[in-house]
Parts: structure tokens; C-alpha cells; sequence
């Protein structure tokens, strides 16, 4: 699997991100219900729409190694 990477090795430990006993391993950078008034000062120039599809993606999500 990672015999086309330069070093050989794996990046991410998936093991650990997998969802086990109800904990969540990965979190969302931009929150999904930004509630706190500087996320909405911030943002706020952006429609529902545009705004949804910026909180959805893969750049603002973030792996965790433990549960938060």
C-alpha cells in the first residue's frame, strides 16, 4: 500500500481514528453550529449555501488522535 510513498511508511495511524465506544476522532476546524459571535463575524459574509460547503470539507476537518 505504501510502496509508491518516498519512505515507506504510513502517515496517519488509522487504527486510532476509528470510532470505537462512541468517542469522535475527527472534529471539524470551522464548527457545523458556529455559535460563538467571532465565528459569525468571520464568516458571516458568506450565504448558508457557501457556508455549509466551506464547514464540509476536507480542509476543515481534523484528525485526532484521542478522543476530545
Amino acid at each position: 500500500m505504501y510502496s509508491k510513498s518516498k519512505n515507506l511508511s504510513e502517515k496517519i495511524e488509522w487504527d486510532k481514528f476509528i470510532n470505537t465506544a462512541d468517542t469522535v476522532s475527527i472534529e471539524h476546524i470551522l464548527p457545523q453550529s458556529p455559535e460563538d459571535q467571532s465565528w459569525k463575524d468571520a464568516f458571516g459574509l458568506y450565504s448558508p449555501v457557501e457556508l455549509s460547503a466551506l464547514t464540509n470539507t476536507l480542509g476543515n476537518l481534523l484528525a485526532l488522535s484521542q478522543p476530545k
